[in-house]
Protein backbone atom coordinates (compact mmCIF):
# COMPACT_ATOMS: atom_id res chain seq x y z
CA UNK A 1 0.00 0.00 0.00
CA UNK A 2 1.46 3.62 -0.87
CA UNK A 3 -0.13 6.24 0.64
CA UNK A 4 0.47 9.99 -0.26
CA UNK A 5 0.66 12.27 3.23
CA UNK A 6 1.75 15.72 4.17
CA UNK A 7 3.95 16.94 7.18
CA UNK A 8 5.28 20.33 8.85
CA UNK A 9 8.52 20.05 9.37
CA UNK A 10 10.02 23.20 11.25
CA UNK A 11 7.17 25.13 9.53
CA UNK A 12 7.56 24.29 5.98
CA UNK A 13 4.94 22.15 4.42
CA UNK A 14 6.76 18.78 3.11
CA UNK A 15 4.83 16.10 1.16
CA UNK A 16 5.65 12.29 1.30
CA UNK A 17 4.84 8.81 0.15
CA UNK A 18 4.12 6.00 2.83
CA UNK A 19 4.43 2.70 1.77
CA UNK A 20 4.53 -0.38 3.65
CA UNK A 21 6.45 -3.28 2.57
CA UNK A 22 5.66 -6.44 4.79
CA UNK A 23 9.44 -7.32 3.37
CA UNK A 24 10.91 -4.42 4.96
CA UNK A 25 12.85 -4.83 8.80
CA UNK A 26 13.12 -1.25 9.60
CA UNK A 27 11.69 2.19 8.59
CA UNK A 28 13.42 3.48 5.99
CA UNK A 29 14.05 7.45 4.59
CA UNK A 30 14.71 8.42 1.04
CA UNK A 31 14.65 11.32 -0.54
CA UNK A 32 15.66 12.35 -4.68
CA UNK A 33 16.31 15.24 -5.81
CA UNK A 34 12.67 17.44 -6.61
CA UNK A 35 11.58 16.98 -3.20
CA UNK A 36 10.16 13.27 -2.85
CA UNK A 37 10.19 12.54 0.31
CA UNK A 38 9.73 8.34 0.24
CA UNK A 39 9.17 6.46 3.75
CA UNK A 40 8.64 2.96 4.35
CA UNK A 41 7.15 0.78 6.90
CA UNK A 42 7.25 -2.77 7.75
CA UNK A 43 3.62 -2.84 8.70
CA UNK A 44 0.64 -1.50 9.77
CA UNK A 45 2.02 -1.34 13.45
CA UNK A 46 4.52 1.24 12.09
CA UNK A 47 2.27 4.18 10.42
CA UNK A 48 1.74 6.14 13.40
CA UNK A 49 5.55 6.30 14.27
CA UNK A 50 5.79 7.64 10.93
CA UNK A 51 5.63 10.89 11.66
CA UNK A 52 7.65 11.55 14.74
CA UNK A 53 10.43 9.48 12.50
CA UNK A 54 9.97 12.25 10.11
CA UNK A 55 10.16 15.11 12.47
CA UNK A 56 13.41 13.36 14.56
CA UNK A 57 14.88 13.39 10.80
CA UNK A 58 13.78 17.54 9.77
CA UNK A 59 16.76 19.14 9.98
CA UNK A 60 18.78 15.92 8.22
CA UNK A 61 15.87 16.26 5.21
CA UNK A 62 15.50 19.84 5.03
CA UNK A 63 19.16 20.32 4.97
CA UNK A 64 18.94 17.72 2.16
CA UNK A 65 16.44 19.48 0.19
CA UNK A 66 18.63 22.78 0.14
CA UNK A 67 21.90 20.65 -0.75
CA UNK A 68 19.48 19.16 -4.12
CA UNK A 69 18.18 22.15 -4.56
CA UNK A 70 21.82 23.95 -5.05
CA UNK A 71 22.82 21.20 -7.43
CA UNK A 72 19.83 22.12 -9.56
CA UNK A 73 20.39 25.77 -9.46
CA UNK A 74 24.29 25.25 -10.56
CA UNK A 75 23.62 22.29 -13.25
CA UNK A 76 24.09 21.89 -16.70
CA UNK A 77 20.97 20.13 -16.24
CA UNK A 78 18.87 22.96 -14.97
CA UNK A 79 17.16 24.01 -18.91
CA UNK A 80 15.02 27.04 -18.75
CA UNK A 81 12.98 27.00 -21.43
CA UNK A 82 11.62 23.93 -23.72
CA UNK A 83 14.04 25.26 -26.56
CA UNK A 84 16.69 25.17 -24.30
CA UNK A 85 15.74 21.42 -23.50
CA UNK A 86 14.76 20.43 -26.79
CA UNK A 87 18.44 21.87 -28.16
CA UNK A 88 19.80 20.29 -25.40
CA UNK A 89 18.05 16.87 -26.17
CA UNK A 90 18.73 16.86 -29.94
CA UNK A 91 22.59 17.70 -29.25
CA UNK A 92 22.51 14.32 -26.60
CA UNK A 93 20.66 12.38 -29.34
CA UNK A 94 23.73 13.33 -31.89
CA UNK A 95 26.61 12.82 -29.51
CA UNK A 96 25.00 9.50 -28.10
CA UNK A 97 24.13 7.64 -31.41
CA UNK A 98 27.83 8.74 -32.97
CA UNK A 99 29.13 7.14 -29.47
CA UNK A 100 26.98 3.82 -30.09
CA UNK A 101 28.10 3.79 -33.30
CA UNK A 102 31.72 3.84 -31.87
CA UNK A 103 31.67 1.04 -29.55
CA UNK A 104 29.14 -1.05 -31.11
CA UNK A 105 32.08 -1.23 -33.45
CA UNK A 106 34.03 -3.43 -31.20
CA UNK A 107 31.09 -5.52 -30.53
CA UNK A 108 28.76 -5.85 -33.99
CA UNK A 109 25.39 -6.24 -31.83
CA UNK A 110 22.36 -5.33 -34.12
CA UNK A 111 19.72 -3.32 -32.43
CA UNK A 112 16.23 -1.66 -33.25
CA UNK A 113 16.32 2.00 -32.56
CA UNK A 114 18.05 4.14 -29.85
CA UNK A 115 15.82 6.19 -27.96
CA UNK A 116 16.80 9.65 -25.69
CA UNK A 117 14.89 10.68 -22.48
CA UNK A 118 15.23 12.69 -19.56
CA UNK A 119 14.88 10.08 -17.16
CA UNK A 120 15.05 10.91 -13.48
CA UNK A 121 16.74 7.85 -11.93
CA UNK A 122 18.33 5.79 -15.08
CA UNK A 123 21.13 6.45 -16.86
CA UNK A 124 20.06 3.78 -19.59
CA UNK A 125 18.21 0.45 -20.34
CA UNK A 126 17.92 -2.00 -23.05
CA UNK A 127 14.59 -3.39 -24.07
CA UNK A 128 14.11 -7.52 -24.77
CA UNK A 129 12.93 -5.79 -28.13
CA UNK A 130 16.46 -4.33 -29.04
CA UNK A 131 15.80 -0.63 -27.76
CA UNK A 132 18.54 1.20 -26.62
CA UNK A 133 17.04 4.16 -24.60
CA UNK A 134 19.70 6.53 -22.82
CA UNK A 135 19.00 9.71 -20.10
CA UNK A 136 20.04 12.80 -22.48
CA UNK A 137 22.37 14.19 -19.75
CA UNK A 138 24.78 11.14 -20.40
CA UNK A 139 25.42 12.99 -23.03
CA UNK A 140 27.09 15.94 -20.69
CA UNK A 141 29.12 13.50 -18.54
CA UNK A 142 33.13 13.21 -18.63
CA UNK A 143 33.15 11.24 -21.65
CA UNK A 144 34.50 7.89 -19.46
CA UNK A 145 30.87 7.75 -18.41
CA UNK A 146 29.18 8.03 -21.63
CA UNK A 147 31.50 5.35 -22.88
CA UNK A 148 30.55 2.94 -19.75
CA UNK A 149 26.82 3.74 -20.02
CA UNK A 150 26.62 3.29 -23.76
CA UNK A 151 28.75 0.00 -23.41
CA UNK A 152 26.62 -1.31 -21.06
CA UNK A 153 23.85 -0.97 -22.69
CA UNK A 154 24.88 -2.69 -25.74
CA UNK A 155 26.01 -5.72 -23.64
CA UNK A 156 22.33 -6.35 -22.94
CA UNK A 157 21.83 -7.00 -26.32
CA UNK A 158 23.86 -9.55 -25.92
CA UNK A 159 23.45 -10.66 -22.14
CA UNK A 160 19.84 -9.62 -20.81
CA UNK A 161 21.72 -9.82 -16.85
CA UNK A 162 23.86 -8.94 -15.02
CA UNK A 163 26.27 -12.42 -15.24
CA UNK A 164 30.09 -13.11 -15.22
CA UNK A 165 29.28 -13.42 -18.70
CA UNK A 166 27.72 -9.70 -19.25
CA UNK A 167 30.66 -7.77 -16.79
CA UNK A 168 33.23 -9.30 -19.63
CA UNK A 169 31.54 -8.19 -22.12
CA UNK A 170 31.66 -4.60 -20.91
CA UNK A 171 35.15 -5.14 -20.03
CA UNK A 172 36.10 -5.95 -24.00
CA UNK A 173 35.10 -2.20 -24.68
CA UNK A 174 35.39 -0.41 -21.08
CA UNK A 175 38.71 -2.09 -19.08
CA UNK A 176 38.00 0.09 -16.00
CA UNK A 177 33.91 -0.78 -15.85
CA UNK A 178 34.41 -1.27 -11.86
CA UNK A 179 36.30 2.02 -11.19
CA UNK A 180 34.26 3.97 -13.25
CA UNK A 181 30.93 2.02 -11.82
CA UNK A 182 31.87 3.22 -8.53
CA UNK A 183 32.89 6.44 -9.52
CA UNK A 184 29.41 6.93 -10.75
CA UNK A 185 27.38 5.77 -7.71
CA UNK A 186 28.91 8.12 -5.58
CA UNK A 187 28.26 11.31 -7.58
Amino acid sequence: MIEKRKIVLNGENFFYTLRINRRARSLSLSLRPGGMISLTVPGASYVSRAEKFLAQKAGWIIAKMEEFKEKEETSIFSHGTDAEYRRMKYEAKRIIKKKVEEINGIYGFSYARISIKNQKTRWGSCSIRGTLSYNFKIAFLPEKYLDYVVAHELCHLKEFNHSERFWALVGESIPEYRKIRKEMRLS
